[in-house]
């Protein structure tokens, strides 16, 4: 069904009437047109300021002319370009554009600071099921972007949905990294969003954009406030910017004038008046069948006409008038029955001739056969009313049902509405508890037809993108980078000078980054592995009795032992082996030719380790259970530390990783696909969802200063930059 409403944009650009040579603003529209529709609108607006305008012009033109190919080549490119994520898409295209400015920086064909750049770019798509606008965008700088939405009250609040744009985290990369992070959100069917540039906001406060937006059309707004821009006096060399847009009604060359409007809701009033005034269709029914029931009416059977109408009527609300005009009509049949079969009766006070035996005979069988056809006609009628009420009850409860089913959808839609505005006013608990109420309401839904269905995943896939932002939760999806066809499940994977390594039972398998194809076997000769780690260029390999360096594709034994002891997770360290026994922790010292026999590390504790599925170094050591709880111990001894709460919770850890010069500790939730990130205090910082992957997360490592994870899963590999 097409939408009666369409996207409407309007943008206001008046340069300053003093120019500056080192300042430069300009907007952007990008109207897709084909395929390309499938993509929505680019659309933003950039300003560079300290920097010679030339160099600006330079820089906007590469920034625009990359983006729009590179966004655009993605949705032409899919055979399916209505189910790509536009998010992924988006910061895409916004990482290529970030490569070409870099590569025109170090080629020295301009130069910038990334201070002197504002900016705000962003993708508006319109849903024309829900008549509202997906927004996606990055920014930075100064740059604005305001929303005016509609209460329930009918009143606008403005909400300045910057506030709610991630901050930048400084990075220690000497390389320029212009779009950092991208926001998300929706534009309701009565909501109008702006952007605009610092000038434009100083002048017209947002308040006062409300007050005007909100009481005419875009076009007569877009009109008032350039009549008031150009009749203002000031010495600022600023651009006055911005871009309206908002879902608004199709306008058609057809459209009828208001004149003919009226005429037309005239004409529709006197036929809806006259189609209301006219008779039912079942008065109708009970006035034809009455005149029907007059045919079968002898002159002299009048003692035998009944009117069921003055009896005592019984209430069948909708279904009286039919029910009294079948009555009449079954009670016609029956006297015409009665008529035929008493006829011989009343003929015998008429002289007539005697029938002859044979003739009498004749009519009697006559008369038996067709009190047959009439009972059957009668049978008959009396089942189709059944099936005809049955029908219409049948009928009724559909309709009820589907009555029942919009307004739970309503609900749940005005629940996920107000989650998202609770959510970009920063009240998360409120957010929290909206989304828990539409998602319990969700699972309410019937789902016996496909639109039932695609409704039911609509939802759950707005509640869910709620969520992510609630939780800070990040989809990614990795690279596969090789896959180990000698084993079904690998166990465990490190990182070594520019070489993944892995194992599985009794094998050893080393895939080299700069050509993934070209792997390694290396085969045990006692028994399975257990444990493999790397420490620079140094490769430690355990089995349940022996330790084994890696050197040259082969394996070289140390001494150590391992016999005594049910060791559940190991990590190398500094040359040494720190490993869970039950409720301790062990450290075998190491030297030139293996280890020595270990001491227990831990000399003063509360904690109870005995639930300890792994262990994780960068000085300290930190401990997880499989309860997600993680304790910290430092030359020894237990230190008070304790990660925050988070949602979805931590229900299966398996994992935890860190090393001496990482900023972060990051938990491996296999089960559920995700590695939650925390600071060395505590704080949670976000989650990564795997979601994509086929199998669970068996295993992951992380290189911080490339800001990369390689996993296992299955027999596979993968590669994700986070």
């Amino acid at each position: 069904m097409d939408s009666k409403q369409d996207i409407r944009i309007e943008e206001i650009y008046i340069p300053s009437k003093h120019t500056k040579d080192n300042y430069l603003c300009e907007d952007f529209i990008i109207y897709p047109e084909g395929k390309e529709k499938a993509g929505g609108f680019l659309l933003g607006l950039v300003e560079i300021r300290a920097t010679d305008s030339a160099e600006s012009d330079k820089i906007i033109q590469a920034l625009i002319n990359t983006l729009k190919d590179e966004y655009y080549r993605q949705i032409v490119a899919s055979p399916q370009p209505e189910k790509l994520h536009l998010e992924t898409v988006f910061e895409h295209a916004l990482q290529k554009t970030n490569d070409k400015i870099q590569e025109m920086i170090n080629i020295g064909q301009i130069k910038l600071s990334l201070d002197n750049l504002n900016y705000l770019i962003a993708v508006a798509k319109p849903n024309y099921k829900t008549n509202d606008i997906d927004f996606i965008f990055t920014q930075q700088g100064l740059t604005y972007a305001y929303l005016l939405h509609k209460t329930k009250q009918n009143n606008y609040k403005i909400i300045n949905i910057i506030d709610n744009t991630p901050k930048l985290q400084n990075d220690s990369d000497t390389n320029i990294k212009i779009f950092s992070s991208i926001l998300s959100g929706k534009v309701f069917s009565h909501d109008t969003l702006y952007i605009a540039s610092e000038i434009f906001t100083n002048y017209i406060p947002p308040h006062k954009v409300n007050k005007i937006v909100t009481n005419n059309d875009l076009s007569s707004s877009m009109t008032y406030y350039k009549n008031l821009i150009n009749n203002v006096e000031n010495n600022s060399f600023l651009t006055y910017c911005s871009i309206f847009l908002k879902m608004d009604k199709k306008s058609t060359i057809s459209e009828n004038p208001d004149s003919q409007n009226s005429i037309n809701n005239l004409l529709d009033t006197k036929q809806k008046t006259e189609k209301y005034l006219a008779p039912s269709f079942a008065l109708n029914l009970k006035s034809r069948l009455n005149r029907i029931s007059k045919l079968f009416k002898k002159s002299k059977s009048k003692k035998h006409i009944k009117q069921p109408l003055h009896q005592k009527k019984v209430k069948f609300g909708f279904f009286k008038y039919i029910i009294n005009a079948l009555l009449i009509f079954f009670s016609a049949i029956i006297n015409f029955f009665k008529s035929i079969f008493s006829s011989k009766k009343k003929q015998k006070t008429i002289q007539e001739p005697a029938k002859n035996p044979h003739e009498l005979k004749k009519q009697k069988n006559t008369f038996k056969k067709y009190r047959f056809v009439f009972l059957i006609i009668i049978v008959i009628l009396i089942i189709g009313l059944i099936i005809g009420l049955f029908w219409y009850q049948k009928h009724h409860e559909i309709k009820q049902a589907q009555a029942n089913y919009l307004a739970l959808v309503q609900e749940i839609e005005a629940d996920i509405n107000n989650a998202q505005v609770s959510l970009i006013y920063k009240n998360n608990n409120q957010s929290i508890e909206l989304i828990n109420l539409a998602d319990e309401k969700i699972t309410q839904l019937p789902i016996e037809t496909q639109e039932q269905q695609n409704k039911q995943q609509e939802l759950l896939d707005k509640t869910s993108n709620i969520k992510n932002k609630l939780f800070k939760i990040i989809k990614v999806v990795p690279q596969l980078i090789s896959q180990i066809a000698e084993t079904e499940n690998l166990e465990q994977i490190t990182y070594s000078e520019n070489t993944l390594i892995t194992i599985a039972a009794d094998k050893i398998f080393t895939v080299n980054l700069d050509n993934p194809e070209e792997q390694t076997t290396i085969n045990s000769n006692s028994d399975n592995f257990k444990f493999v780690s790397a420490e620079d260029e140094n490769v430690l390999a355990l089995t349940s009795k022996d330790a084994f360096t890696i050197e040259n594709n082969g394996l070289k034994e140390k001494t150590i032992n391992l016999e005594d002891y049910d060791l559940n997770e190991i990590q190398y360290y500094a040359g040494n082996i720190y490993a869970l026994d039950n409720n301790e922790v062990l450290k075998f010292k190491g030297s030139s030719n293996g280890f020595g026999s270990p001491d227990n590390w831990i000399s003063e504790k509360q904690a109870d380790l005995s639930n300890a599925v792994d262990l994780t170094i960068d000085g300290s050591i930190y401990v997880l259970t499989d309860t997600a709880d993680v304790y910290k111990f430092h030359a020894g001894k237990q230190e008070q530390f304790a990660i925050h709460a988070i949602e979805p919770k931590l229900e299966n850890p398996s994992q935890i990783f860190t090393y001496i010069d990482y900023t972060y500790l990051y938990l491996l939730d296999a089960q559920s696909k995700r590695i939650v990130i925390f600071n060395k205090e505590g704080q949670f910082i976000k989650q990564l969802l795997f979601d994509s992957l086929e199998n669970k997360i068996n295993y992951f490592y992380v290189d911080e200063a490339q800001k990369l994870i390689w996993l296992i899963s299955g027999n596979k590999i993968y590669q994700a930059r986070y």
